[in-house]
This record gives structure tokens, sequence and C-alpha cells, in this order.
């Protein structure tokens, strides 16, 4: 309460944690096609769901306006890319979806331990790129937070390119390091790349 004196900025804490695990649940799907290198499948469902995102903006932000509107059409946005996902990946890789009781332990044991750092790195993600927004919540109120976010929005933008690269690297890398690779291999594999990707950014 001392921190959050504003009832809508706890709110929105608490809708950018729900937005979190939904996204992570939604990665896995992801991740699966990205591993197929189907890159192509993944671009497109995430630009059809952006299409939809906008039309909804279009058509409805005059009817409904408020941030909380703009919110639920992001979680829509979610569900579209989820869905397409979802739909190729079973597809493409029958076995994807599966009883978790046939699983074995220890494979999950492993599975849950590289899982939950990755979610921790998830996590930092999401306070350094949604962090700001609840300090401006908190201190101005959330109306100070819309014509902030669409600059930030515009910013983030340069984040693109160099994410993608690094979505379609690190599947290849990970098949590459698997074969099995020397000191030196590693080494000049991860300068030319680390070159690649300044030159990107």
């Amino acid at each position: 309460r001392v921190l959050f004196r504003s009832r809508e900025a706890e709110l929105l804490l608490v809708i950018m944690y729900i937005s979190f695990i939904l996204s992570s649940m939604a990665g896995l799907v992801t991740a699966r096609l990205v591993s197929l290198h189907r890159m192509d499948i993944v671009s497109g469902g995430s630009l059809f769901a952006q299409i939809v995102y906008g039309a909804a903006l279009v058509l409805f932000v005059r009817r409904f306006p408020s941030l909380y509107f703009v919110i639920a059409a992001g979680f829509g946005q979610l569900g579209v890319s989820t869905l397409v996902a979802c739909v190729m990946a079973k597809r493409l890789s029958p076995g994807f979806f599966c009883n978790p009781a046939r699983i074995r332990p220890a494979f999950m044991r492993s599975l849950f331990r590289f899982g939950a750092w990755s979610q921790v790195c998830n996590l930092s993600a999401v306070i350094n790129l949604e962090g700001d927004k609840l300090v401006l919540g908190n201190f101005l109120g959330v109306a100070e937070v819309v014509p902030y976010q669409v600059g930030n929005s515009a910013a983030l933008l340069t984040r693109l390119l160099p994410v993608q690269f690094l979505t379609a690297l690190l599947p290849d890398m990970t098949a590459a390091v698997s074969r099995g690779m020397t000191l030196a291999e590693k080494q000049a594999i991860y300068t030319d790349n680390t070159r690649r990707l300044m030159i990107v950014t």
C-alpha cells in the first residue's frame, strides 16, 4: 500500500504478471515452431495477430477510450497468435502435445531446472520493459501512461531486428553444440555472430 498508492497502479501490476504468465505459456508453442525452423509461421502468426489488434483499436477505441481496452486488445492479440501457433505446431509435430503423466520424472526435473532459469530471464525482461510504466502510473496516474507508451513503443521497435536475429540463431547454435564442437569452434562462432548482431543493432 505504501509503494502503490494508486489502485489503478496495483491493478496494472496484477495485469502485468498475468500477461507474463500467459506469454510464457504461449512461448512454449512458439519455441517448438522455432526449433523446427519455421520462422515464417511464427512471423506470419504474429503479423496476423498484430493486424487483428490494430483493427480492434481502430474500430473500437473511440467507443471504449480507456487504457483497459488497449490491454484487453493486447490479450486478444496474444490469444490469436497462440491459437495460430498451436494449430501449426500440432500439424507439423503431432507428438508435441502429450499426457504430462507419461513424462519420466528425471527428464521432468531437468526440464524444470532449465525452465526455472528461463522464467527468471523472462521476468527480468518484463521488469525492464514494463517497470517504468508502473512508476509513472503510481506517481502521475494511469492517464499519463498512455502518451508515454506511444513513444516508448516506437522506441522499442528498434529491438525487433536483433531479437528476430537471436530467435533464429539460438536453435541453430544449440543443434551445432549438441553435435559436438571444440572450444575454438565455439569461440569462433560466438565472435562471428556477435559481430553480426552488433551490425544489425
